[in-house]
């Protein structure tokens, strides 16, 4: 779904894994999985949903496109589950004029490059633009059962996501690994001012302005932004400023976050949280969970120099002693 430039500036907003995918060589593809950074996998350019011929007629379109496979400059090509359309278009019905999937959508990211942002309208067509590249082709539909795809490419419509929706939020899921989705806003509603508070907050908290950094994360995470309420924990669990340090807001807010999500990175910092309040044994054994799920989760060339900073903190954590960020 990302680039490898675009994995690198992805901040925390979920946890779930995130797809990346280039183009190599002779248009092989490198396919790679992220939970936040981290990469992993491998595929290549065919599609077994399609016939010798048509994989045939993709390469040489392809081929024939001088923006694909040999520039240096980062190019994004979005590859989820493969799907041209051509097999099983009796299985879809046209787009709803009235379906609440309609508008403008987003998703933001913390140095606000590489965003993304979809448009579906009413005739069955849409606006996808990604790391400031508009997708020439997106078209979505609803299928019998209901459920919306979204068809997409940057010349052809290669690509999938099924996308549901839940108020002003829109996930959109590639492929068949539920774990590689993304959050879009619904334009101009509170949930994008969550995102964006949390977003400004992140930045505001790590340039020094801790002041109008927690006020702005302390917005968001009170509107239950999971991402706000555990960048907001981490500041008041292991901020190196003193007059920041506050346990018992710190735990508030971690459980909060993972009672949205209990993966490794929130019960990495509940664990900091509770040894900042003394509560030692707690910590040590929220610490060990969080390595649990790290191992069964993340992969990378980063996996080893996250499980090592985890396992720095546990013992830290067993020898009575909080963690503060140096």
């Amino acid at each position: 779904m990302l680039s490898r430039e675009y994995i690198d500036e992805i901040p925390h907003l979920t946890p779930g894994h995130l797809a990346a995918y280039r183009l190599n060589g002779e248009y092989d593809l490198e396919e790679r999985a992220s939970q936040p950074g981290e990469l992993r996998g491998a595929g290549i350019l065919e599609s077994k949903g399609l016939t010798q011929e048509q994989n045939a007629r993709l390469r040489e379109t392809l081929a024939d496109t001088a923006s694909f496979g040999r520039s240096n400059s980062p190019r994004l090509f979005l590859f989820g589950a493969i799907a041209l359309g051509l097999a099983g278009i009796a299985c879809t019905v046209a787009a709803d004029p009235k379906s609440p999937f309609l508008g403008e959508w987003t998703f933001h990211t913390k140095s606000r490059q590489n965003e993304a942002h979809l448009t579906l309208l009413k005739t069955g067509g849409c606006r996808f633009e990604m790391a400031e590249e508009m997708l020439r082709s997106c078209s979505w539909l609803t299928e019998s059962n209901g459920e919306v795809t979204v068809n997409y490419g940057k010349y052809l419509s290669l690509s999938s996501a099924s996308a549901k929706i839940a108020g002003d939020e829109l996930t959109l899921t590639f492929g068949n690994d539920p774990e590689a989705f993304w959050v879009l806003t619904r334009v101009g509603s509170q949930k994008e001012t969550d995102v964006l508070d949390y977003l400004e907050g992140e930045t505001l908290v790590d340039s020094g302005d801790l002041e109008h950094g927690i006020a702005r994360l302390t917005r968001s995470a009170d509107h239950g932004n999971s991402g706000a309420q555990n960048s907001l924990a981490w500041t008041y669990a292991t901020s190196k400023h003193p007059e920041a340090l506050d346990a018992k807001k710190a735990i508030v807010y971690a459980e909060k976050a993972v009672a949205d999500d209990r993966n490794y990175a929130y019960l990495d910092t509940l664990a900091a949280a509770l040894a900042r309040d003394g509560q030692f044994e707690r910590a040590a054994t929220t610490q060990e969970e969080a390595l649990a799920l790290l191992d069964k989760s993340l992969f990378g060339p980063d996996r080893e120099s996250t499980s090592s900073r985890f396992k720095d903190r546990l013992a830290l954590y067993r020898e009575g002693k909080a963690y503060t960020e140096p």
